[in-house]
């Protein structure tokens, strides 16, 4: 199965965390929480459309709780 949408989302989040150096633990804390949860899909047998229903969800949670990185998450993948 290709998971590219999976990938890329993992690629963009951790580059955020590595420039969140002076920012508050509970973003940083957020963003691991968030990666974390999407790095367990990879051993899971979902399909495409399940794995990019869980990556919205996962991304509208963190979004909602910190819409700051919504800002950064587009400027990252507009790049």
């Amino acid at each position: 199965m290709n998971n590219s949408m999976l990938k890329e989302t993992l690629f963009l989040l951790k580059e955020m965390r590595s420039q969140q150096g002076n920012t508050e633990d509970c973003v940083i804390k957020r963003l691991n929480q968030t990666i974390q949860n999407l790095e367990a899909l990879r051993g899971e047998r979902f399909s495409e459309p399940e794995i990019m229903a869980i990556i919205l969800q996962e991304l509208g949670a963190l979004f909602s709780e910190l819409p700051e990185i919504q800002k950064q998450l587009e400027y990252l993948a507009s790049l």
